[in-house]
């Protein structure tokens, strides 16, 4: 498990901070950046370089953004990513019945029968 001083390292680590990079870089006056990466990434850009030097920065003004952890999927983890980028996150539908949304695509994950 990645520590707190690990910068996300693949397109599944991006994801599983995408929604905390996004309020910290707020906090921390760097919305700017992390707007022009989210959308960089919704047009299949790799930026994968760019978001570590994101968390960098964020670490930089006295906020670390924590620690993640990409668990192994259960059976009922039928979907995935549909970015070009093709990262290897596998999630289960929502409460609700509804497909996970990605945010770094900015849709829902795909339906995989082979997942």
């Amino acid at each position: 498990m990645p520590d707190e001083t690990t910068p996300p390292a693949s397109w599944a680590g991006v994801c599983a901070l995408y929604d905390r990079l996004r309020q910290l870089s707020r906090d921390a006056g760097l919305h700017s950046e992390w707007r022009a990466l989210a959308a960089a990434a919704r047009d299949g850009t790799d930026t994968l370089d760019g978001w570590s030097s994101l968390c960098a920065a964020i670490a930089e003004q006295g906020t670390w953004y924590g620690t993640y952890v990409i668990r192994e999927p259960g059976p009922s983890a039928r979907y995935t990513c549909p970015a070009r980028h093709r990262c290897s996150r596998r999630a289960a539908a929502t409460p609700s019945g509804h497909p996970p949304r990605c945010g770094l695509a900015d849709r829902p994950m795909v339906a995989r029968d082979d997942a």
